[in-house]
Order: structure tokens, then C-alpha cells, then sequence
């Protein structure tokens, strides 16, 4: 009996002499053998999810799919699941070189492949993430099933003795007690699993997992036995996976098996010297799966050298011959309906092409304060000498509530990748009200602040351009450089404040450059190819901008200075949950002329590009009104994220809920001097929903909801 399981069993005791009632549930739980052997392997998981630091394998995957129903949704999304079109049945085996740094680092390197390219999409999106497994990390599979920590495991779980089993590692003649355990969740969540462990009795390691749980629209069955003996110990030999896919009229089931072939590994603190000199925060190992540079072998001496087993008979003719059943071809008006409704992508060498589909009912969304709001992106990417990049990706959106489109056109020149240098250039549109001089003499004439919401302030059409240049200094140091040219013209001659006077209002130009700062410490990061890209930090995201506008260039008739700062930081609470936090300030200073009070990041978002957006700096209720209302800003945003915090405690719940999220925001300005909103929400990988409470000095204003589809 290990320290920890004598000092509760001591407790209890005490308890007992105490005469103190305990639950009998809870009291039978601690003495039950599967949370004896439970216990045992949570002692040792400190020291056993780091021991091995690295390994290199050589996987080889061999997998078919069967299709067995079908409807017209087969052939409007091949793209989702991935079926050839002209076989009910499929195989493909594959070579892929995984290259894994403790604690849950994987990349991935495709070596060969033999079988139809959309079963090797399949194999890239959906059976790699089963492969990426630490079991000893309490998130496994997909980055989503989870086995929380020691202090949460039976929060979410029971655990039911099964049977004793015998077993024998590779290398030893000597037999082990393995000791079957069933893992039983207590709620209804794609976040929790089902299934079985296998433990070695003494070691208290984990053997074998026999593991089930639903992901997106497909329910899944992975099996993986580890190594047991002094040579390959924890390490996973090989790994059994089923997908059982099923839509509306559609039934597909997928069955793969993959075999390691280790050419290093790497227990304790080996990695660690051999990593001595280098570059801590560069988690570079190998270059994730392409599919667009997929390396297809039909070498039959290659693959027969590398199967570790051989084909059937059955999986021999798969290979050589296709499906003598093919699907009906669809009428060519229903190809360009698809066309017209899926998102589409084309690859080659060089460039890369997407658009949303024109008429895809899953670019809708609707907010209280929005109303509904439809929207399409575009994406061009070409490939330069030099892994340099020009990116040109086009957004559109239309508010039905205004009745009114915006757009934004930005393209980028990727022209340094190792330093994240980029140029830039963009050309849009956003919504304006009004501009200082309207509030101002409004304000004068009534003698007491403006109620902006029983006004219709809707005089100006905002058009904006910016150039500008980006460039890393330093690792998590980026220096941002570039001009921001307005244009506000107006929608009316002339506003009517009284009987006697009016407004006169005409086009204003600003031209303002600007200069921004961004740090992050301790900004890990990985190359692709010579390109840099961000991951994750333990330390907060401080950024800080300022622009001074200059009158009389490009007919530029305003002064002023813009200073804005924020902070921000994403903070792992445990068991896949976050808090996120976002606090800024901006104020106007030296405005000699009329400005309109324009602020970078205190506005809202005309083209939604996720759900999550607000943690930018968005309120799901204020007013666009609101926005430019004042001179300064003062703003704080907070969202936690959890995948289990209330609703797994209703048995109704559907299981398809991947996240519950709390909201809290407050904003300052001179204007509103104290505004709140607060909010639940709830979200998967197919929509996100939330409701949201404004208040107004603590008085209810407003309560309304948002809705997004982000299949």
C-alpha cells in the first residue's frame, strides 16, 4: 500500500473514532480493488508521463473503408468524407515517420503511400490524432477525451474490477498479473471516454487500452498495447482503430491497424543534455503531413519489405483492382448546385485556392445586436522561391438588420518567413455614425449628455486603406510599421439640430502613420520550413500602438494622437479548461480639428471570422453608436472555458456538447461610465450558442443571444 492510500485509509480511521458520518458510496469506493489498482497508477504517473523525453518511429498504417448506405450527401461533401467516388470499398497502407518530444509534441513526417488520396486525407485528419497519444497526459486522443488528475478522476469516473489476466512481455519469459479495469464516466460528454485499461500489477503501468468515445459525426473504437519489458517500456507497439461515420442516410466503417518501428528513443534526461546550447523555446521537430506533396509508392518489393504482416488475399485485390461498383454519376446542374453550396479548395505546387461555397447555409449567423448576418471568405495563397508567401484573402458580409454590405481585402507579401517579415496592404469598409463636432454642438444645444440610443446617426460612410510592414526583433518581439488612410463620406447634406441651425457636414480625410509593439515572453515556437509560427506562452501578450495623424497630406484635414495598449492571456485552469483575459485603454489626445474617434482595438467586427472573437475586445450587446462615442476607452474581458461545468450534471444533456463558457466584460468611457455584460454559452465543433446580459449601472439594459454555425 502506497504512503497516500495509508494516509486516507488513516483518515478514515479517524473519522470512524470519531464517530463522524462518511458517505458509504464514497467509504466503499476507497476500499474497492479497481481504485486500489487506480490509486497505484496515479502514484507512479508523475514519474511515468515524462520518463521517455523522445522517440523517432517509423509507423506503418494499413486501413479500409466500407461503405455501407449512401445518399445524395455522399457526393455533395466527398471533401468530409473522404470516399472515393467510384468504390464502395477502399484500401490504402501508408509510412509515416513520427518524431515525439515529451510531454505532447508530435509531428509527423509522411514517407510513402499506396491507395486513393482521399483515404490519405483520411488518414491525416482523423487516424493521426489517435496515434498522438501520451497515455499518461491527461488529455489524450484528438487533444479532447480526457483522464483528468488525481483530485478529479473520480468526479468524472467509476472504476469496476473486471478479471486478472495473464501476460508475458516480448523479451521475457516471465509472466506478469495484467489486472482489467473499466473506465465508466458519469456523464453523457465527447469530452469522456469509455473503455478499458489493462495494468500491470507491481509496475502499476499501463499495458493495454481498449478505448470508445464519439468525435464530430463518427464513433470510434481504439485499441493500443505498450511495452511492458526493459526495451521498450511504455512505449506503444501497436494500435487497432475503428470509425463507425454515420449522417443522414449515410453509414460508413473504417478499420485501421498501425505497427512502430522505433529508430531512437530517449528515456529520462538523455534529450534534455543533448539539447544543451540550443534554442528552449524552438519545439521545431518534423514537418507535419501535406497532403499536396503526398509521396505515392506502388513498389511491390518496397511494401512487402515493410509490412510487418502480409496482406490477404481480399486486401491484395483491393489494391491491384477497383470496386467493379461505382456510384451513379449526379446530373450536371446538381454538380454546380454543390459547387455552389460545399467549400471548395484547389491545390497544386504553387498556389492554394479556397472559397466558402456562394450559397453555404452554414455561414450564417445572428446576434441580438447584429440580427442576422451572412458572410464569405476567399483565400489565394501562392507559393515564391524562398518559402515566401502572397496571401490574398477577401471577406464579405451582409447585416440584414442595416441592409448594408461590408468587405475587407487584405493581402500580405511574406518576404522574410524566418523573421515573421511581412508587407501589407488592405482596403475595406466599416460602419460610422457620427463624427466630434456633431456630438459636441449636440451636446451644447441640449445641455445634457446625448442618449445616443434613441438617435438614428448614421450620416457617414467609412472607407479605410492601410499599408504597412512587420518584422520579429527579437523571439516573441514583433515591431509594426505603416500608414492608415480614412475617408468619411457623408450619407446626408446636411442634419438639423433646431429650427435655426444646421450641420453641414462634408467628406474628411485622415492620413495617419503608425508604429505598434507587440511582446511575448517565453513565445515558444516551431519552424515550417523556414517560416516561423507562434504556439504558446506562459506569460501574457502585451501589445502597444500609437498613431498621430498629419494635416494637409493626401488632403488630410485633422490632428490628433491615438494611443491604445492592451494585454491578454490565455491560462490553463486544468482538465482542458482556460480562462482567457483581455484588458485595454485608448484616448485621443491634441485634437485641434474634427476627428472621428476611430480606436484599433475597441470596435466591432463586420465580418465574423470565429466564435470567438470577443476575446479581442467585443461586446456581444453595446451599440455600434457606443463605439466612437468618446475620446478615451478603458475595456476588460473574461471568458472560462470548461469542458464539464454544469450540464454534466443533468443526465438529459446530449453528449454532443464539447464546451460550456462563462463571460464577464466591463467598459469605461466618458460616456457610459459603467457598462457590463455578462454570459453563458455552449458550443461543439458544428455551432456555438450563448445568451448575454448588458447592464447599465448595474441596471439591466439589454438580454440577447448569439448563434454562429462553425461546421
Amino acid at each position: 500500500m502506497t504512503v497516500n492510500k495509508r494516509i486516507l485509509v488513516l483518515f478514515f480511521c479517524v473519522l470512524g473514532a470519531l464517530q463522524v458520518p462518511v458517505s458509504p458510496v464514497y467509504a466503499q469506493k476507497l476500499v474497492s480493488k479497481a481504485d486500489s489498482i487506480i490509486f497505484n497508477t496515479i502514484d507512479l504517473r508523475a514519474n511515468y508521463e515524462n520518463l521517455i523525453r523522445n522517440y523517432q518511429s517509423e509507423v506503418y498504417i494499413k486501413g479500409s473503408t466500407l461503405i455501407k448506405k449512401q445518399n445524395a450527401l455522399y457526393k455533395y461533401a466527398p471533401n468530409m468524407l473522404y470516399l472515393d467516388l467510384g468504390r464502395n470499398n477502399q484500401l490504402v497502407e501508408c509510412l509515416i515517420d513520427i518524431d515525439y518530444r515529451s510531454p505532447n509534441i508530435f509531428s509527423h513526417e509522411l514517407k510513402a503511400i499506396r491507395g486513393g488520396r482521399p483515404a490519405a486525407n483520411d488518414i491525416q485528419d482523423r487516424i493521426l490524432p489517435f496515434l498522438n497519444v501520451n497515455i499518461y497526459n491527461p488529455s489524450i486522443i484528438n487533444d479532447q477525451m480526457l483522464i483528468p488528475e488525481a483530485k478529479q478522476l473520480f468526479k468524472y469516473y467509476d472504476f469496476k474490477y473486471i478479471q486478472g489476466i495473464a501476460g508475458q512481455a516480448r523479451n521475457d519469459t516471465a509472466e506478469v498479473l495484467i489486472h482489467q479495469i473499466e473506465l465508466i464516466p458519469k456523464a453523457q460528454s465527447q469530452r469522456l471516454i469509455t473503455g478499458y485499461f489493462y495494468i500491470v500489477d507491481g509496475s502499476w503501468n499501463i499495458y493495454r487500452t481498449d478505448i470508445r468515445g464519439r468525435w464530430e459525426f463518427y464513433n470510434f473504437r481504439v485499441q493500443t498495447t505498450y511495452g511492458i519489458d526493459a526495451t521498450d517500456f511504455l512505449l506503444p507497439l501497436q494500435a487497432e482503430i475503428s470509425l463507425d461515420f454515420k449522417m443522414p442516410g449515410n453509414h460508413t466503417e473504417s478499420r485501421y491497424a498501425a505497427y512502430y518501428n522505433y529508430e531512437s528513443v530517449e528515456y529520462d534526461d538523455a534529450v534534455v543534455a543533448g539539447r544543451a546550447g540550443k534554442d528552449r523555446y524552438n519545439l521545431t521537430t518534423r514537418a507535419d503531413t501535406v497532403a499536396a506533396t503526398v509521396p505515392y509508392t506502388t513498389d511491390s518489393l518496397f511494401w512487402a519489405q515493410k509490412r510487418p504482416l502480409p496482406l490477404t488475399a481480399d486486401e491484395q485485390l483491393l489494391l491491384e483492382k477497383p470496386d467493379s461498383v461505382s456510384t451513379k454519376a449526379l446530373p450536371a446542374f446538381w454538380k454546380y448546385a454543390v459547387n455552389l453550396v460545399v467549400p471548395q479548395s484547389f491545390s497544386s505546387e504553387k498556389t492554394e485556392v479556397s472559397y466558402s461555397g456562394f450559397l453555404n447555409p452554414l455561414k450564417v449567423g445572428y446576434s441580438h445586436s447584429d440580427g442576422v448576418i451572412y458572410w464569405q471568405n476567399f483565400r489565394l495563397l501562392w507559393h515564391l522561391p524562398k518559402d515566401q508567401e502572397l496571401l490574398f484573402e477577401p471577406s464579405v458580409s451582409y447585416m440584414f438588420r442595416e441592409k448594408k454590405f461590408y468587405f475587407t481585402t487584405p493581402l500580405q507579401w511574406l518576404f522574410l518567413p524566418e523573421r515573421m517579415g511581412r508587407f501589407s496592404a488592405t482596403f475595406g469598409n466599416s460602419e460610422q455614425s457620427y463624427n466630434s463636432t456633431f456630438l459636441e454642438q449636440l451636446e451644447q444645444k441640449t445641455n445634457t449628455p446625448v442618449n445616443l440610443d434613441s438617435l438614428n446617426l448614421e450620416y457617414y460612410q467609412h472607407y479605410y486603406s492601410s499599408i504597412g510592414a512587420q518584422c520579429e526583433l527579437a523571439n516573441g518581439l514583433l515591431l509594426s510599421v505603416g500608414i492608415n488612410y480614412d475617408l468619411y463620406t457623408p450619407t446626408k447634406k446636411n442634419i438639423r439640430i433646431d429650427a435655426t441651425e444646421d450641420i453641414v457636414i462634408n467628406n474628411y480625410y485622415s492620413f495617419a502613420p503608425k508604429i505598434r509593439l507587440q511582446w511575448t515572453p517565453g513565445q515558444y515556437y516551431r519552424m515550417k520550413g523556414t517560416g516561423k509560427e507562434y504556439l504558446n506562452s506562459r506569460y501574457p501578450t502585451v501589445q502597444l500602438e500609437y498613431t498621430q495623424s498629419i494635416e494637409g497630406v493626401l488632403n488630410g484635414d485633422n490632428h490628433y494622437r491615438r494611443l491604445e495598449g492592451a494585454v491578454q492571456q490565455k491560462l490553463p485552469m486544468g482538465l482542458r479548461s482556460y480562462l482567457h483575459y483581455y484588458a485595454g485603454a485608448g484616448f485621443f489626445s491634441d485634437m485641434d480639428k474634427t476627428y472621428f474617434a476611430d480606436f484599433q482595438m475597441f470596435q466591432r467586427q463586420n465580418i465574423p471570422q470565429s466564435w470567438n472573437d470577443p476575446i479581442g475586445g467585443t461586446f456581444h450587446e453595446l451599440r455600434s453608436e457606443w463605439y466612437r462615442a468618446a475620446d478615451s476607452y478603458a475595456q476588460a474581458h473574461f471568458m472560462y472555458e470548461t469542458p464539464l461545468l454544469f450540464l454534466y450534471l443533468f443526465k438529459f444533456t446530449p453528449r454532443d456538447i464539447l464546451t460550456e463558457r462563462l463571460y464577464l466584460s466591463q467598459l469605461y468611457t466618458p460616456a457610459l461610465r459603467s457598462y457590463t455584460e455578462i454570459g453563458y454559452g455552449i458550443g461543439n465543433f458544428f455551432c456555438n450558442a450563448g445568451l448575454f446580459v448588458a447592464f447599465d449601472h448595474l441596471r439591466i439594459n439589454t438580454i440577447g443571444g448569439k448563434f454562429v454555425l462553425n461546421f
